[in-house]
């Protein structure tokens, strides 16, 4: 991948950063009049797959070791180094696509299907625990992804940042809806191996609890497929935990926008759901149904 105008390749166990460089031996042959050289390497992996960089930082997902943040040191003290600077060490994360949202927040894709994102406290005082990356949200999303980009799946939604108060109209949603703030910038669409497409939006706390709510609503309402419960299908599972990891800090949007596709009795059994649920200002049906479709406009 590009890197401050070099390019950064894993190769096995080696992360290496190139510059490009005119090469005088070629002369006027035909073959191109550039090479790579060496900037420097790192040997902190095992199998390195997966990489991402923002700023001076590259994330790297290891096929055996989980995921690394190598920090780029130029001319330090007399040559430029790539320092580890932070890991995840829990046992049984194999990454198929990292993504890095902040310096700090990074998203991580794995073998079982499941979505993890990664926080690094940077703040704190403690090496150790500056040093060490901590799952803050997960859920078991079913796709092996191999692929986790900026972008957007509408038009025009992704091309630039909007404010709080004129989100609504610059993204076409309706005034005052739930979704308003979203930043455009904050959306991602991830890819599978098998060719599915996703797509993860950033929310605020007061758009997550809502959500949260009508999620709880709705999938009480819904008949699981084989018996399963919600929450129990979407814990992050794998070969390494004696029991499921809880799925917390995302919105099932398949789930919410079921709503949708239900009949007008268990729709209104879904209105009642959240009023018992201290939801008290959930207004009519309708007004449940136009909210839900803010997120099916995302896509």
């Amino acid at each position: 991948v590009e890197f401050r105008g070099m390019i950064a390749t894993c190769i096995n166990n080696k992360l290496v950063l190139w510059r490009v460089e005119r090469d005088p031996s070629a002369g006027d042959s035909r073959r191109l009049p550039y090479r790579l050289v060496e900037e420097c390497y790192a040997f902190q992996h095992v199998e390195a797959l997966y990489l991402d960089t923002r700023g001076d930082y590259l994330l790297v997902g290891d096929l055996m070791q989980s995921v690394g943040l190598m920090l780029y040191k130029p001319n330090e003290p007399k040559e430029s180094r790539l320092e580890e600077v932070a890991r995840d060490f829990s046992t049984g994360v194999w990454p198929t696509a990292v993504h890095m949202l902040e310096d700090d927040l990074f998203l991580v894709a794995d073998d079982r299907g499941n979505l993890l994102l990664l926080n690094r406290n940077s703040g704190a005082t403690d090496d150790e625990e500056r040093g060490r990356l901590v799952s803050v949200s997960q859920m078991h999303c079913g796709e092996s992804i191999n692929r986790i980009r900026h972008g957007s799946l509408v038009p025009n939604q992704g091309t630039h940042t909007t404010h709080a108060s004129d989100s609504s109209e610059a993204s076409g949603l309706p005034s005052g809806s739930l979704l308003g703030g979203v930043h455009a910038e904050r959306e991602m669409v991830w890819a599978s191996k098998d060719g599915a497409i996703g797509l993860i939006v950033s929310l605020n706390r007061e758009q997550y609890e809502r959500l949260a709510l009508i999620q709880a609503a709705v999938g009480k309402v819904v008949k699981p497929v084989g018996g399963f419960v919600h929450s129990e299908y979407r814990a992050v599972k794998n070969e390494h935990t004696k029991k499921p990891m809880p799925y917390v800090g995302f919105i099932d949007g398949d789930l919410v926008e079921s709503l949708l596709e239900m009949s007008r009795h268990d729709q209104e059994r879904v209105v009642v759901e959240l009023r018992q649920a201290g939801q008290a200002a959930v207004g009519s049906v309708e007004d449940l149904i136009r909210e839900v479709e803010e997120l099916h406009r995302l896509h």
